[in-house]
C-alpha cells in the first residue's frame, strides 16, 4: 500500500470516529424541517409495496434521495446524482454515461423505474448502460433505491434491485382560480465547461393541475485531475493524442492538453409534462408525457485505444439516444375489493444507435435500432381488518425490436446494408400477477410475505441472407414464480431487527438470447437460443440502533446464491473454436448460463441529527462474487466504497462538505469476460482513491438563490472501477436560481 493510501485509509477513519464522538454527544434539538442529507428511518416510502409507507415498518433496505437534496447536489444527470448521495457505485464508459451497480448487478440486473413504468427493455444488456441519463435529474421529485431482489411486485430484472425516479407531481391548488409557481435555473462547471438552464411551472386550480418542465444541457470536453499521487506520479489516463480527419485522411495530432479528454463532450434536452383532472373525491385521471433527447455521445474509452501504436478507431459514438414516454393514469378509492387503486397504461419509444469507423479506413459501420414498449400495470391494496393489509395486481409488456445495419464508404458516401445487431421485427411478451401481504402482528412484530407468477415468450427470425446457423428461429416460452419473506422485530425503542429471504428472476432477452456483434478484442458474440432465465435466491439479516431519537446506524447483511447467472463465454461454432468474418478469424463467444453463483456483501449507514441544523450521514458498502462452478471472480463486483456527509441547514443558507471513498480493486479480482475492462485500469487494479467536496447555498430572498461547489478539491486524477474514462478533476460549480 503506498503512502497515499495509509494516509487516506488514516485520515479516513479518523473522521469517521471524530464524528461519531461528536454525535453522541450532542445536545439534540429538532430542527423545523427536515436536512437535505439526512435520513430518517419514519420517513414514507413507495417503492416497496407501491404504497406509501413508513420505512421502519418494511424488512427492505431503501435509500431515499429527495429534490431538496438533489437540487443541493447539482448533478449534471441521474448516474451522478447516485454517485454524489454515496450510496451506489456507478460505472462510466463515457462521459455521457453512467452504469449504477446494486449488490454486484449492474445493467439488465437492475431494474430502472420512472413514475411506475418499467424502462428496462428488450436490448438492455449485460455489460454497461448508459440509459438511466435519458431521465432528468431536474424533474425528479425523489429517487428510492431499493436493494435486494425486487421482482414480486416489479417484474424481471430486478436481481440487484430497482431504482425508482419519481418526477415532479402535479399539485391542486384551492378554489376555482388558477395559481402559478414557476422557477428557473442556470448553472456553469468549469470541468467540462457545462451550461445548463432548467425551468418547471405549476399551474393548477382544485379541478386542474399541470406541471411542466425543460432542461437543456451542454457539456464540453472533461479535464481529468493533475494529481496523479494514486498512480505513483505516473500520467495514468492522459489522452496525448487527438484522431482528427484532415483532406479526407485521419491524422493523429497532439492534444496540446494531455488533462484534456477529447472527445467526451455531447448536449441533451429533457421535456416534460403531466396533467391530472380530479373527476371527484375518489377518481383523478394523470397523463405523463416525458421527452429526451442527447446529441451523439462519443464513446471515449474506444476512442483512447492505439492499435500498433495508432489510434484504433477515427470515430466511436452513440448517436442520438432518444426515450419518449406517453403514459395515462387512474388512481381511483374503492370500497369493497380495493381501498386504492392506480391503473396505468404506457407507451414507450426509445432509439439507439452506434457508429464506429477504424482509423485509416473509409467504412463507417453502423447499428440503429428502435424498441416501441406497451405496457399495462394495475396495482391494488385493501386493509383487510385491522392490522392486515394486502396489496395485488398484474401486469403485462410487450416488446418490438427494429433493428438495421449500415455500412458507409466516406469518401464515396456509398451506403450498403449489413447484418444487423438484432433480428429486425423480434419482440417479447410479459404477462404477471403478484400477490403480497402484511400483517402487523404486534406492536413489535410484523410479517410481510409475497409472491409472484410470470408467463414469459420471445420470438427472433434472423435474415438467411446474412446468418447461416442450423436454426435461423429462436422461440422461448417460461414460467416463472418467486417468493418473499419478511419479518421486522422491535424489541425495545432503541432497537430494529430484520429479517428476510426473497427469490428474484430475470426473464433473457432478446439482447441476451439473439445478439451478434464483433467485440473489439477480436471475438464475435453469437446468438444462444438455449438460454434459461437467472434466478437468485437472497438471505439477509439486519439491524438498527438509535443511540439517540434522531441518531441512528444500521447495518445489513445478505447472501445471494445466483442460479444460471448470463456470462459471456468462449463456444464452439460449428466444429471450430473461431468463425471467418471479413477474412478474420474471431473467436467465437455466446452468453451461456453458469450453475453455480454466490454474491455476499455488507453494507452500514450511520444518520445523526443535532446541534438544531447540523446533519450528519455516512455509509459503507463491501461486496464479493464469484463464480463457483468455475472457480472465477464474478463481473460487476465493485470495490468496498464509503462515503461521509457533513451539512448545515438553516432557512437562509446551507452548507454541505463530502468526502467520497473507493478502496482498492486489485486485477486478480476482475472478472476475464472482459467486462471488468481490465485494458482501462492501471496493471495491478484500481487503485484506492477518495475526494473531497464542498457545496453551498444562499437565498438572498424568496426568489433569488445561489449555489456554489468546489468538487474534488485535491485535483486527484482517478477512475472508477471498470470505468474507461478519469472523472472530472477539480470543478468549481455556479447556480442562479430564480423561482415565483
Amino acid at each position: 500500500m503506498n503512502r497515499f493510501a495509509k494516509k487516506m485509509k488514516y485520515t479516513f477513519l479518523a473522521f469517521v470516529l471524530a464524528v461519531v464522538s461528536l454525535t453522541i454527544s450532542a445536545q439534540e434539538n429538532e430542527p423545523d424541517t427536515l436536512p437535505t442529507i439526512y435520513n430518517d428511518i419514519t420517513e414514507v416510502v413507495l417503492t416497496a409495496n407501491k404504497k406509501n409507507e413508513s420505512r421502519e415498518d418494511i424488512p427492505q433496505n431503501i435509500q431515499i434521495i429527495r429534490r431538496k437534496s438533489i437540487q443541493q447536489l447539482m448533478p449534471q444527470t441521474v448516474a451522478d446524482a447516485l454517485i454524489q448521495n454515496g450510496n451506489v457505485f456507478v460505472q462510466k464508459s463515457q462521459m455521457g454515461g453512467g452504469s449504477p451497480v446494486i449488490r454486484g448487478f449492474e445493467a439488465n440486473s437492475v431494474l430502472l423505474v420512472v413514475d411506475g413504468v418499467r424502462m428496462n427493455n428488450a436490448i438492455y444488456r449485460g455489460g454497461h448502460l448508459q440509459n438511466v441519463i435519458s431521465v432528468d435529474p431536474n424533474a425528479l421529485e425523489r429517487m428510492e433505491v431499493f436493494a435486494g431482489p425486487g421482482s414480486i411486485l416489479y417484474g424481471s430484472d430486478a436481481l440487484g434491485g430497482v431504482i425508482h425516479m419519481y418526477t415532479i407531481k402535479p399539485k391542486f391548488s384551492l378554489g376555482d382560480s388558477f395559481t402559478t409557481h414557476a422557477s428557473a435555473f442556470a448553472r456553469y462547471s468549469t470541468a467540462n465547461k457545462e451550461n445548463t438552464l432548467h425551468a418547471d411551472v405549476q399551474y393548477s386550480n382544485n379541478k386542474w393541475a399541470m406541471v411542466s418542465s425543460f432542461t437543456f444541457a451542454g457539456y464540453g470536453d472533461v479535464r481529468m485531475g493533475a494529481n496523479n499521487s494514486i498512480y505513483g506520479d505516473s500520467a495514468f489516463g492522459n489522452k496525448p493524442f487527438v484522431a482528427t480527419r484532415i483532406n479526407n485522411k485521419d491524422t493523429v495530432q497532439t492534444n496540446t492538453n494531455p488533462l484534456r479528454q477529447v472527445t467526451t463532450g455531447y448536449s441533451q434536452v429533457d421535456l416534460l409534462q403531466k396533467v391530472m383532472y380530479k373527476q371527484n373525491d375518489r377518481t383523478n385521471h394523470l397523463f405523463n408525457f416525458q421527452y429526451s433527447k442527447s446529441s451523439d455521445i462519443p464513446r471515449y474509452d474506444r476512442l483512447s485505444e492505439l492499435s500498433k501504436g495508432l489510434p484504433a478507431y477515427a470515430e466511436w459514438y452513440y448517436g442520438p439516444q432518444q426515450r419518449l414516454l406517453a403514459a395515462y393514469s387512474l388512481i381511483k378509492k374503492g370500497k369493497k375489493w380495493y381501498d386504492n387503486s392506480n391503473s396505468t397504461l404506457s407507451y414507450q419509444n426509445v432509439k439507439e444507435s452506434r457508429f464506429q469507423r477504424r482509423f485509416a479506413k473509409n467504412d463507417l459501420k453502423s447499428s440503429m435500432e428502435t424498441v416501441h414498449v406497451l405496457g399495462l400495470n394495475l396495482d391494488f391494496d385493501k386493509e383487510l381488518k385491522e392490522r392486515h393489509e394486502l396489496r395485488y395486481g398484474a401486469e403485462v409488456t410487450y416488446n418490438l425490436v427494429q433493428s438495421a445495419g449500415q455500412t458507409e464508404d466516406i469518401s464515396t458516401g456509398i451506403k450498403q446494408a449489413i447484418v444487423s445487431r438484432y433480428p429486425d421485427g423480434s419482440n417479447t411478451f410479459n404477462a404477471a400477477a403478484y400477490l403480497s401481504y402484511r400483517w402487523e402482528i404486534s406492536q413489535k412484530l410484523i410479517l410481510s410475505a409475497g409472491a409472484r407468477i410470470n408467463h414469459y415468450q420471445l420470438n427472433a427470425t434472423f435474415d438467411t441472407a446474412y446468418y447461416k446457423f442450423s436454426n435461423n428461429s429462436i422461440k422461448q416460452s417460461n414460467t416463472v414464480g418467486n417468493v418473499h419473506l419478511g419479518i421486522v422485530y422491535k424489541p425495545t425503542k432503541r432497537f430494529r431487527l430484520i429479517g428476510q429471504v426473497s427469490t428474484g428472476y430475470r426473464n433473457p432477452n432478446i439482447d441476451d438470447v439473439a445478439k451478434t456483434f464483433e467485440r473489439t478484442n477480436n471475438s464475435i458474440v453469437l446468438p444462444n437460443p438455449n438460454l434459461k432465465p437467472e434466478q437468485v435466491f437472497t438471505q439477509e439479516v439486519g439491524i438498527d440502533y438509535y443511540i439517540t431519537k434522531k441518531t441512528w446506524f444500521d447495518v445489513r447483511a445478505y447472501n445471494t446464491n445466483y442460479t444460471n447467472a448470463i456470462a459471456p463465454r468462449a463456444v464452439g461454432f460449428q466444429g471450430s473454436d473461431s468463425i471467418l468474418v471479413d477474412g478474420k478469424n474471431l473467436l467465437a463467444l455466446s452468453n451461456v448460463n453458469i450453475n453455480n453463483a454466490a454474491i455476499q456483501g455488507v453494507s452500514a449507514s450511520f444518520n445523526a441529527r443535532f446541534a438544531r441544523f447540523f446533519t450528519v450521514k455516512a455509509h459503507l458498502e463491501y461486496t464479493y462474487g464469484q463464480d463457483v462452478t468455475n472457480n472465477l471472480a464474478l463481473s460487476h463486483i465493485p470495490p468496498v466504497f464509503a462515503s461521509i456527509y457533513l451539512g448545515y441547514d438553516k432557512p437562509k443558507y446551507s452548507g454541505l462538505f463530502y468526502v467520497l471513498y473507493n478502496g482498492k480493486k486489485d486485477m486478480s479480482r476482475y472478472a476475464p469476460a472482459g467486462e471488468d475492462n481490465p485494458q482501462y485500469a492501471p496493471t495491478n487494479g484500481t487503485p484506492a482513491w477518495y475526494t473531497l467536496n464542498l457545496k453551498g447555498r444562499y437565498n438572498f430572498n424568496d426568489r433569488i438563490r445561489i449555489q456554489g461547489a468546489i468538487e474534488n478539491i485535491l485535483d486527484l486524477n482517478y477512475r472508477y472501477f471498470a470505468s474507461g474514462i478519469s472523472a472530472a478533476g477539480i470543478n468549481g460549480i455556479v447556480s442562479v436560481n430564480y423561482s415565483f
